[in-house]
């Protein structure tokens, strides 16, 4: 089966239709231990199982009318017969397709990384766990030009979401990277795109929950590993988010649980949070021109980043953070 072959499946999807349509159990039961069987097939290549079951329910949709076969086949599990049983096999196997879902991202010099795709996730600003924002794009290509070297260090990447960034950092030589989020589900799907990608000696994942780290909670053991870089690629929407996020990283570096922070971010007219990010600066206006500034003892730097070739191709900033030594703060005082 070709990856873009849908067309399997229709004389398949058809045949069940036909056999429900006129009561006929017995046909029904071998058409779908046929479509079972089919979605069985050992794989040839990681995300051949789920592609196959993106295509049947697109034949399913375009023959049947329903939003997936699991909908077409509820009815059929309410009967005591192998009718019930093969229905909740196929139930079973499509979602377990489902969460092996792969998107394949070229990063050109970096190669192809593979993403597994997270469903359920449980909030809006995530889409449905298959989207990779603009702010990821512009921080990959920082990294790709050399504009962020990752080399050796160790990353901690906040909102990490489906991890591409910190995966990206990794493959770009980076020692060991953190990836963290509060979404559990992404957090699996990170966790089993790092076994997609054999970066399982590089890259760990953790979760993380910015209210509580900016309000002062606990820190879990994680944390007590000292990171070079802390990266957060398009994770300010609202002000509720640009007060949590930067609070996080302020209290990061404050503990020395990292040395630099790095924000790539939409501008305010995308971004509500970002207006809300330059009113806690106190910062004015950004351009090309590095602004430098400081928070009692944090200081920041922030400029504007060339068009990403993504989209729209929208403009996007980067923050720079670091916290300031006590020799430092009396030197600058």
């Amino acid at each position: 089966m070709q990856p873009d072959d849908d067309g399997v499946w229709q004389p398949l999807v058809e045949r069940a239709a036909l056999a429900r349509r006129r009561n006929d159990t017995e046909e029904l039961v071998v058409s779908l231990h046929e479509i079972l069987e089919k979605l069985r097939i050992p794989e040839r290549w990681s995300g051949e199982r789920a592609l196959r079951m993106k295509n049947l329910e697109l034949s399913v949709s375009k023959e049947l009318g329903v939003d997936s076969m699991t909908t077409w086949l509820c009815p059929c599990l309410l009967k005591e017969s192998e009718l019930a049983e093969v229905s909740e096999e196929l139930i079973e196997e499509l979602a377990a397709a489902k969460k092996e879902e792969v998107l394949n991202t070229d990063l050109g010099s970096l190669g192809v990384i593979q993403l597994s795709v997270a469903r359920d996730v449980s909030d809006w600003t995530m889409a449905d766990g298959r989207f990779i924002w603009h702010g990821a794009h512009a921080c990959l290509k920082l990294i790709l030009e050399g504009g962020l070297d990752v080399r050796g260090r160790r990353v901690l990447e906040l909102g990490c979401g489906l991890g591409l960034v910190g995966l990206a950092c990794a493959r770009a030589g980076a020692k060991a990277v953190l990836l963290t989020d509060y979404d559990n589900e992404l957090l699996s799907a990170c966790s089993r795109s790092i076994e997609l990608n054999h970066l399982q000696s590089a890259v760990s994942t953790e979760k993380l929950d910015w209210q509580q780290v900016s309000s002062g909670g606990p820190l879990g053991p994680r944390f007590v590993d000292r990171f070079d870089l802390i990266i957060g690629a398009d994770i300010i929407y609202d002000a509720d988010h640009a007060a949590s996020v930067f609070g996080t990283v302020r209290r990061l570096l404050q503990e020395q649980v990292a040395r630099e922070g790095i924000l790539i971010t939409g501008e305010p007219e995308k971004r509500e949070g970002v207006s809300e990010l330059d009113r806690l600066l106190s910062l004015s206006e950004v351009s090309e021109v590095v602004s430098h500034g400081r928070h009692e003892s944090l200081s920041w730097e922030a400029m504007l980043l060339p068009e990403v070739a993504v989209a729209d191709n929208r403009k996007h900033r980067m923050y720079r953070f670091w916290w300031l030594s006590e020799a430092e703060q009396v030197s600058n005082d």
